[in-house]
Protein backbone atom coordinates (compact mmCIF):
# COMPACT_ATOMS: atom_id res chain seq x y z
CA UNK A 1 0.00 0.00 0.00
CA UNK A 2 2.86 2.34 0.70
CA UNK A 3 3.91 1.71 -2.64
CA UNK A 4 1.23 2.79 -4.42
CA UNK A 5 1.10 5.57 -2.12
CA UNK A 6 4.74 6.71 -2.75
CA UNK A 7 3.84 6.15 -6.97
CA UNK A 8 0.92 8.75 -6.70
CA UNK A 9 3.14 11.55 -5.31
CA UNK A 10 5.80 10.93 -7.61
CA UNK A 11 3.35 11.42 -10.32
CA UNK A 12 2.02 14.58 -8.85
CA UNK A 13 5.39 16.19 -8.52
CA UNK A 14 6.30 15.38 -12.03
CA UNK A 15 3.16 17.26 -12.88
CA UNK A 16 4.11 20.41 -10.67
CA UNK A 17 7.06 19.94 -12.14
CA UNK A 18 6.37 20.00 -15.93
CA UNK A 19 3.55 22.75 -15.24
CA UNK A 20 6.16 25.17 -13.77
CA UNK A 21 9.16 24.57 -16.46
CA UNK A 22 6.58 25.52 -18.91
CA UNK A 23 6.21 29.37 -19.88
CA UNK A 24 2.09 30.40 -19.67
CA UNK A 25 0.91 32.26 -22.86
CA UNK A 26 -2.08 34.41 -22.25
CA UNK A 27 -4.93 33.17 -24.26
CA UNK A 28 -6.32 35.32 -26.79
CA UNK A 29 -9.37 37.01 -25.45
CA UNK A 30 -12.56 36.74 -27.44
CA UNK A 31 -15.50 38.94 -27.45
CA UNK A 32 -18.87 38.52 -28.28
CA UNK A 33 -21.44 40.85 -29.21
CA UNK A 34 -25.14 39.81 -28.54
CA UNK A 35 -28.43 41.47 -29.71
CA UNK A 36 -31.55 40.89 -27.27
CA UNK A 37 -34.89 40.31 -29.69
CA UNK A 38 -36.55 41.03 -26.57
CA UNK A 39 -35.38 44.50 -25.59
CA UNK A 40 -34.08 45.44 -28.89
CA UNK A 41 -30.22 45.65 -26.86
CA UNK A 42 -26.96 45.53 -27.93
CA UNK A 43 -24.54 43.87 -25.49
CA UNK A 44 -20.57 43.40 -25.52
CA UNK A 45 -19.07 40.60 -23.24
CA UNK A 46 -16.14 38.62 -23.04
CA UNK A 47 -17.97 35.39 -22.58
CA UNK A 48 -20.95 34.29 -23.84
CA UNK A 49 -24.07 34.14 -21.49
CA UNK A 50 -26.72 31.90 -21.10
CA UNK A 51 -29.40 33.72 -22.73
CA UNK A 52 -31.87 33.96 -25.54
CA UNK A 53 -29.66 36.20 -27.63
CA UNK A 54 -28.03 36.29 -30.69
CA UNK A 55 -23.78 35.96 -30.49
CA UNK A 56 -21.50 37.17 -33.02
CA UNK A 57 -17.79 36.63 -32.10
CA UNK A 58 -15.20 39.22 -33.40
CA UNK A 59 -11.39 38.62 -34.00
CA UNK A 60 -9.10 41.81 -34.52
CA UNK A 61 -9.17 41.45 -37.80
CA UNK A 62 -12.73 41.90 -38.04
CA UNK A 63 -12.72 45.17 -35.26
CA UNK A 64 -9.75 46.38 -37.77
CA UNK A 65 -12.15 45.87 -40.90
CA UNK A 66 -15.29 47.93 -39.11
CA UNK A 67 -13.14 50.54 -37.98
CA UNK A 68 -11.96 50.83 -41.53
CA UNK A 69 -15.38 51.28 -42.91
CA UNK A 70 -16.33 53.43 -40.47
CA UNK A 71 -13.53 55.36 -41.78
CA UNK A 72 -14.50 55.40 -45.22
CA UNK A 73 -18.10 56.05 -44.32
CA UNK A 74 -16.85 59.08 -42.11
CA UNK A 75 -15.00 60.61 -44.38
CA UNK A 76 -17.04 60.23 -47.53
CA UNK A 77 -19.83 61.78 -45.40
CA UNK A 78 -17.51 64.63 -44.24
CA UNK A 79 -16.49 65.49 -48.18
CA UNK A 80 -20.01 65.56 -49.52
CA UNK A 81 -20.97 67.94 -46.80
CA UNK A 82 -18.09 70.05 -47.08
CA UNK A 83 -18.36 70.44 -50.85
CA UNK A 84 -21.90 71.34 -50.15
CA UNK A 85 -21.16 73.98 -47.89
CA UNK A 86 -18.62 74.94 -50.24
CA UNK A 87 -21.23 74.94 -53.34
CA UNK A 88 -23.87 76.73 -51.24
CA UNK A 89 -20.91 79.54 -50.55
CA UNK A 90 -19.97 79.61 -54.52
CA UNK A 91 -23.53 80.20 -55.20
CA UNK A 92 -24.04 82.78 -52.52
CA UNK A 93 -21.12 84.90 -53.81
CA UNK A 94 -22.13 84.31 -57.62
CA UNK A 95 -25.96 85.22 -56.86
CA UNK A 96 -24.18 88.50 -54.53
CA UNK A 97 -22.14 89.12 -57.66
CA UNK A 98 -24.68 89.07 -60.03
CA UNK A 99 -26.18 91.42 -58.09
CA UNK A 100 -23.89 94.03 -57.98
CA UNK A 101 -23.27 93.82 -61.52
CA UNK A 102 -26.93 94.15 -62.34
CA UNK A 103 -27.04 97.19 -59.37
CA UNK A 104 -24.44 98.63 -62.08
CA UNK A 105 -25.84 97.58 -65.12
CA UNK A 106 -28.88 99.69 -64.25
CA UNK A 107 -27.13 102.35 -62.92
CA UNK A 108 -25.60 102.86 -66.11
CA UNK A 109 -28.34 102.34 -68.29
CA UNK A 110 -30.61 105.17 -66.59
CA UNK A 111 -27.43 107.62 -66.59
CA UNK A 112 -27.66 106.25 -70.80
CA UNK A 113 -31.27 107.16 -70.26
CA UNK A 114 -30.39 110.25 -69.10
CA UNK A 115 -27.93 111.23 -71.64
CA UNK A 116 -30.39 110.17 -74.66
CA UNK A 117 -33.09 112.45 -73.03
CA UNK A 118 -30.84 115.39 -73.13
CA UNK A 119 -29.40 114.89 -76.32
CA UNK A 120 -33.41 114.47 -77.71
CA UNK A 121 -34.43 117.40 -75.68
CA UNK A 122 -31.34 119.91 -77.33
CA UNK A 123 -32.91 118.70 -81.02
CA UNK A 124 -35.96 120.11 -79.56
CA UNK A 125 -34.74 123.47 -78.42
CA UNK A 126 -35.67 125.60 -81.49
CA UNK A 127 -39.46 123.87 -81.19
CA UNK A 128 -42.65 125.16 -79.76
CA UNK A 129 -46.24 122.87 -80.09
CA UNK A 130 -49.63 124.65 -80.29
CA UNK A 131 -52.28 123.44 -79.21
CA UNK A 132 -56.30 124.79 -79.62
CA UNK A 133 -56.37 125.30 -82.73
CA UNK A 134 -59.12 124.39 -84.50
CA UNK A 135 -58.50 121.62 -87.83
CA UNK A 136 -58.99 122.12 -91.37
CA UNK A 137 -58.94 120.56 -94.54
CA UNK A 138 -57.06 122.94 -96.84
CA UNK A 139 -54.91 125.19 -94.10
CA UNK A 140 -51.20 126.01 -94.21
CA UNK A 141 -49.77 125.54 -90.62
CA UNK A 142 -46.95 127.51 -91.25
CA UNK A 143 -49.60 130.50 -92.04
CA UNK A 144 -51.34 129.90 -88.80
CA UNK A 145 -47.93 130.11 -86.95
CA UNK A 146 -47.09 133.56 -88.46
CA UNK A 147 -51.17 134.64 -87.48
CA UNK A 148 -50.40 133.78 -83.93
CA UNK A 149 -46.89 135.48 -83.94
CA UNK A 150 -49.09 138.84 -84.75
CA UNK A 151 -51.24 138.67 -81.87
CA UNK A 152 -48.55 138.32 -79.33
CA UNK A 153 -46.84 140.76 -80.88
CA UNK A 154 -43.82 139.07 -82.80
CA UNK A 155 -43.11 139.40 -86.16
CA UNK A 156 -42.25 135.80 -88.26
CA UNK A 157 -41.24 135.37 -91.53
CA UNK A 158 -42.03 131.90 -93.62
CA UNK A 159 -37.60 131.74 -93.47
CA UNK A 160 -38.03 132.38 -89.79
CA UNK A 161 -40.01 128.86 -89.79
CA UNK A 162 -37.95 125.31 -90.43
CA UNK A 163 -41.02 123.36 -90.23
CA UNK A 164 -44.56 122.71 -89.48
CA UNK A 165 -47.47 120.70 -88.87
CA UNK A 166 -50.03 118.85 -86.89
CA UNK A 167 -48.66 116.18 -84.85
CA UNK A 168 -49.91 113.06 -84.28
CA UNK A 169 -53.07 110.50 -85.80
CA UNK A 170 -55.82 112.87 -87.28
CA UNK A 171 -59.68 112.05 -86.39
CA UNK A 172 -59.33 112.72 -82.49
CA UNK A 173 -62.07 114.15 -80.50
CA UNK A 174 -60.06 117.40 -80.35
CA UNK A 175 -57.74 119.14 -82.57
CA UNK A 176 -53.89 117.87 -82.87
CA UNK A 177 -50.82 119.97 -81.87
CA UNK A 178 -49.07 122.02 -84.22
CA UNK A 179 -45.34 121.66 -84.13
CA UNK A 180 -43.21 124.19 -84.95
CA UNK A 181 -39.33 124.26 -85.74
CA UNK A 182 -37.99 127.65 -86.14
CA UNK A 183 -34.40 128.41 -87.82
CA UNK A 184 -33.55 130.56 -84.47
CA UNK A 185 -33.66 129.75 -81.13
CA UNK A 186 -33.81 133.28 -80.02
CA UNK A 187 -37.54 133.36 -82.12
CA UNK A 188 -38.38 130.51 -79.94
CA UNK A 189 -37.44 132.36 -76.76
CA UNK A 190 -39.81 135.28 -77.72
CA UNK A 191 -43.00 133.16 -78.45
CA UNK A 192 -42.05 131.57 -75.01
CA UNK A 193 -42.23 135.23 -73.25
CA UNK A 194 -44.83 136.39 -75.04
CA UNK A 195 -47.60 133.15 -75.03
CA UNK A 196 -49.67 135.09 -71.67
CA UNK A 197 -50.31 137.51 -74.45
CA UNK A 198 -52.65 135.27 -75.94
CA UNK A 199 -54.78 135.56 -73.02
CA UNK A 200 -55.64 139.18 -74.10
CA UNK A 201 -57.27 138.23 -77.17
CA UNK A 202 -61.08 136.91 -77.18
CA UNK A 203 -60.34 134.88 -80.28
CA UNK A 204 -57.54 133.23 -78.91
CA UNK A 205 -58.45 132.22 -75.00
CA UNK A 206 -58.24 128.63 -76.11
CA UNK A 207 -54.87 128.25 -77.89
CA UNK A 208 -51.90 127.30 -75.56
CA UNK A 209 -47.90 127.84 -76.32
CA UNK A 210 -45.66 125.05 -74.65
CA UNK A 211 -42.33 123.76 -75.38
CA UNK A 212 -41.73 120.78 -77.65
CA UNK A 213 -39.99 118.20 -74.49
CA UNK A 214 -39.94 114.31 -74.38
CA UNK A 215 -41.74 112.07 -73.79
CA UNK A 216 -39.78 111.64 -70.09
CA UNK A 217 -40.20 115.48 -69.62
CA UNK A 218 -43.57 115.58 -70.58
CA UNK A 219 -44.60 113.03 -68.02
CA UNK A 220 -43.25 115.00 -65.64
CA UNK A 221 -44.68 118.10 -66.42
CA UNK A 222 -48.28 116.14 -66.54
CA UNK A 223 -47.59 115.53 -63.07
CA UNK A 224 -46.47 118.79 -61.75
CA UNK A 225 -49.51 120.35 -63.17
CA UNK A 226 -51.61 117.52 -61.42
CA UNK A 227 -49.92 118.39 -57.79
Amino acid sequence: MSDNFETVCNRKSKRQRRFTNHSIEPTPQTYYITFDSSSNETKTMSNPEQQNVFQYSLNVHDVQGIAAAVNDSLQSEIISTVNNVLEAHFKTLEINTLKQENEVLRSENNELKLCVDDLEQYGRRNAIRLSGIPEKSDENTDNIVIDIASKIGIQVRDDDISRSDRSGKPGQNRPRQILVKFTRYNLKRKFMKSRWELKKNASCKDVFINEDLTKRRQDLYSKARQL
